[in-house]
């Protein structure tokens, strides 16, 4: 392999998580592609501080556009997803709908040795039916953010070195009866 070119591009590095797929938090770096070429297809090394870290064989990435490297799981920071609640209801007093009702706890540990910030991510489902209702319970853990077009609901928590946070994500979907399941 011959080398082509070197970059050294800006990064936002974070601690995230998604328990629902793994139970684990990853460091994570978003970059954008700052020189006026693209990325193709083939092997990037990843330094930091002159030194290596990782391998990786990107897509292509055009001038200006944005991608995501993964550096790993963090096991100095543990997350737990537990089910609290996933039940369906009738509604109402014809019982014309049905509500399903779903309740998740997370438990997120820092072990680390500094302060820091864990993004904590779950889905939701997106109705694309004008009947069918989505919407968070009020028993959802404040200081959320929900991208209404993905359903991705999210929270930033800043941890201190041995401090343990629960965050309780409670949604329902009312569904007409009439629906088969």
């Amino acid at each position: 392999a011959v080398p082509l070119a070197e970059s050294a591009l800006p990064a936002h590095v974070a601690y995230r998580a998604v328990p629902k797929l793994l139970p684990y938090v990853f460091r994570v770096a978003d970059l954008n592609n700052t020189p006026q070429y693209p990325l193709l297809p083939g092997p990037i090394d990843v330094l930091r501080h002159g030194r290596f870290i990782a391998r990786y064989d990107p897509p292509h990435v055009p001038a200006g556009g944005r991608f995501q490297l993964t550096f790993g799981l963090e096991d100095r920071l543990r997350v737990k997803r537990q089910i609290i609640d996933e039940v369906a209801r009738d509604r109402g007093v014809l019982g014309g709908t049905r509500r399903h009702n779903y309740v998740y706890r997370f438990e997120i540990s820092s072990f680390l040795d500094r302060p820091d910030v864990v993004e904590l991510s779950e889905h939701i489902p997106v109705s694309e039916l004008d009947d069918v209702k989505v919407a968070l319970a009020p028993t959802t853990s404040g200081g959320h953010q929900l991208n209404s077009s993905d359903g991705i609901v999210s929270w930033k928590l800043s941890l201190s070195p041995g401090e343990k946070r629960q965050l309780t994500l409670a949604y329902y979907v009312d569904v007409p009866s009439s629906y088969s399941e």
